[in-house]
């Protein structure tokens, strides 16, 4: 009968011995799963901060757009900005993230303000549907977010909001008082891997207590302009 060495049949016990015992296997478990459920947990409050900057800023372009277009003939520059600033009471989260990134917190959500002119086309409303052309007449705000001076073009409602086009659904036989605000969304976690994506909304509102709305830099000249031609 053949007999293994006796160095050579400890091994082999204690292989047995290992090929039956339970002792660490939930740690070891528990360390393959652990990354998978941290990840969770970090994409669940990433997606939750994502959610609130995107309702923050519906807010306040709504919320902007709707002053705005109650001002009584004429909006001053005094009184556009001070709408301006009641960003910081729909969207708080703005300055805190200012004074982290060590920027002025009108130059992290960029608001821009516009009023917009329509224009019956030539003989399009005897051929069929009314058509119109857009200009600025009058602009104020952060020149990154507010429409710029001259025609604008019509883009697709859900086509993401520019200095130079409107929805195609807001032109018509009126004028339209248009706000853009965007804002970069730093992730909180992973900022060194992922780069910051900048969110961007509008709001269109029909002037509410007058057909037009002029602008007047009265109180601030730098902060608007009333358009070539107007």
């Amino acid at each position: 009968m053949l007999r293994l060495p006796r160095s050579l049949a400890r091994l082999v016990r204690d292989l047995a011995r290992l090929r039956n015992c339970a002792a660490g296997v939930s740690a070891v478990e528990f360390a393959i799963v652990m990354p998978a459920l941290v990840a969770v947990l970090l994409g669940t409050v990433e997606g939750g901060r994502y959610v609130m900057h995107a309702r923050n800023l519906n807010l306040t372009v709504n919320g902007i757009a709707q002053m705005a277009s109650q001002a009584d003939g004429t909006l001053t520059a005094s009184d556009a900005q001070f709408i301006r600033d009641s960003a910081m009471l729909s969207f708080p989260d703005a300055l805190t993230e200012a004074g982290e990134l060590g920027i002025e917190w009108t130059d992290h959500l960029k608001i821009g303000i516009s009023g917009i002119e329509f224009t019956q086309r030539p003989d399009t409303c005897a051929t069929g549907p009314c058509q119109y052309f857009a200009d600025t007449r009058w602009t104020a705000g952060h020149t990154a977010a507010r429409k710029a001076c001259g025609r604008i073009s019509s883009a697709h409602p859900d086509a993401s909001p520019s200095t130079t086009t409107l929805p195609y659904n807001t032109f018509g036989p009126h004028e339209v008082i248009a706000v853009v605000a965007s804002v970069d969304y730093v992730p909180l976690f992973g900022s060194t891997v992922f780069p910051s994506l900048t969110l961007t909304r509008g709001a269109y509102f029909l002037p509410r207590t007058a057909a037009k709305i002029d602008y007047s830099p009265a109180g601030n000249s730098t902060f608007g302009t009333v358009c070539p031609g107007f």
